[in-house]
């Protein structure tokens, strides 16, 4: 079994962009296991994204000084927009900043720094840091999913109410110093239809998402790793270990030092390997779905039998195969930490001859590729953009990135946990 010797690395690049979405209905089960290596951490990688949200979480309350209440949701973006946009025009740091192809069309433009334009994508972006923090900032448990970070009540930013947690993390972003004036003030003013200056060298350093305050990072340590539960015993384990490397370390030295802990840490050790299988086995299946679409446009073919008597494609099967069974004698150990979605869908793979295996894939899919009649693939909505998209979405997409999506591959938020680890710094978390 190859589930403890790595990260599951990309599939090939055709495949790249494909495979953030191509989940063949394993959404509820990839949920369900990141949860379980990482709970509640969402897609937070750095300190500054919780401190962003929350601000706008509490300004939200207040009236800006055009007396008018704006959204949470508004406000929280707005802000995060601002940090990002001066930062750029600062042109130091930018590895968190995001919005730089807006930035640089607008650059001539000084409408485009108003609260007003910022909170709109086409100054901006589309997807926002703020859409990644909703897991990490509630207090409640969400059906099977654990609760977050619990700085704040509500399952739905735009109804969030600040725990007194939440509200403490706000304060210590809205009081930073940022010249003659607090955080909150300028952006308050500005919130209210004030403008920026265009050269604000000190709210620049004061909103900066790589400059949180040692207050900031002792308050999301608190909520990370001291608190009581079983959930922040997982993250403190993994993050104490993380923190001390630079890069992510393997995971087979993940495990190797879990396993080297208590009861507690070893049976964390043997639910991470079980993600990781899941992991492999839809990262194979994603890759068979690549397969099959090589073979289609390069000879032509259809028909499930054909295709899978295609050399390339019988590797994918092989591959799945045993990734299936690898996943599945795995979950028989411990049933109680598996998922019913993932079950069914390794049984399913066991059970099936070859033309019939491509079929069910398919049938999973229905975007790239779909199961047609009488034994046929046909192509999906989406077939001809497949080998094109990667370049594409690499350019474009100007959105939040994390750590785990950077990297390629799927690490079910350890890579975040590793970014945020060494955002708090390892004297934060014991």
């Amino acid at each position: 079994m190859t589930s403890t010797a790595t990260w599951y690395a990309a599939a090939p690049s055709e495949l790249r962009s494909e495979r953030r979405t191509l989940d063949l209905g394993l959404r509820p089960a990839l949920r369900h296991y990141t949860d379980l290596v990482v709970p509640g951490l969402g897609r937070v990688w750095f300190v500054r994204q919780l401190s962003w949200a929350v601000a706008g979480l509490r300004l939200s309350t207040e009236p800006a000084d055009d007396g008018r209440r704006h959204s949470p949701t508004s406000c929280a973006l707005g802000i995060e927009a601002l940090a990002c946009k001066l930062a750029y025009e600062d042109g130091g740091q930018l590895s968190r900043v995001i919005g730089t192809r807006a930035f640089a069309r607008d650059e001539k433009d000084p409408d485009t720094r108003s609260f007003q334009a910022l909170t709109r994508r086409e100054h901006y972006v589309l997807n926002s840091y703020r859409s990644g923090t909703v897991r990490a900032l509630t207090s409640s448990a969400v059906g099977a999913r654990p609760a977050g970070l619990g700085f704040a009540h509500g399952s739905r930013f735009s109804a969030m109410v600040l725990t007194p947690p939440g509200d403490e993390l706000a304060g210590a972003f809205l009081d930073v110093a940022a010249g003659r004036s607090r955080v909150r003030d300028h952006l308050r003013r500005w919130i209210g239809g004030g403008t920026v200056p265009a050269s604000s060298p000190a709210l620049c350093r004061a909103l900066h998402p790589q400059a949180p305050t040692a207050l900031e990072r002792r308050l999301v340590a608190h909520r990370l790793v001291h608190v009581d539960s079983l959930e922040a015993r997982k993250r403190g384990a993994l993050a104490r270990l993380l923190v001390r490397h630079s890069d992510l370390p393997p995971l087979s030295a993940v495990l190797s030092a879990l396993r080297r802990g208590d009861p507690e840490r070893r049976q964390q050790a043997d639910e991470i390997v079980l993600a990781f299988a899941f992991g492999a086995m839809l990262e194979r299946a994603q890759r068979l779905i690549g397969a099959i679409t090589v073979a289609m446009e390069r000879h032509l073919a259809t028909d499930s039998a054909v295709l899978s008597r295609r050399a390339a494609v019988r590797e994918a099967v092989g591959a799945l195969r045993e990734a299936a069974r690898d996943y599945a004698q795995l979950e028989r150990a411990d049933a109680s930490k598996g998922h019913s979605t993932a079950h069914r869908f390794a049984s399913r793979l066991e059970s099936l001859a070859d033309p019939a295996l491509l079929q069910f894939v398919a049938s999973r899919d229905g975007k790239i590729v779909r199961a047609g009649d009488s034994g046929e693939i046909a192509r999906g909505p989406l077939f001809t953009t497949m080998l094109t998209l990667d370049a594409e979405q690499d350019t474009d997409d100007d959105g939040a990135t994390d750590p785990e999506t950077k990297a390629g591959g799927r690490r079910f938020g350890l890579a975040n946990l590793h970014s945020l680890a060494r955002d708090i710094g390892a004297e934060r978390l014991g």
